[in-house]
């Protein structure tokens, strides 16, 4: 049987600003209504 590694902590993905480079994971909690609504992931030709 294999021995149990106990508690191992991932490594946490912080939340990013709308103001940030990348837009994989963007914070829409803190943002206003108008500006949520408005908000479009994908800034570029297509989609």
């Amino acid at each position: 049987m294999a021995k149990s590694m106990g508690f191992v902590k991932k490594g946490t993905i912080e939340k990013k600003t709308s103001t940030s480079g990348s837009h994989t994971m963007v914070k829409t909690s803190s943002m206003n209504k108008n500006k949520r609504a408005n908000y479009k992931r994908y800034r570029g030709q297509g989609r």
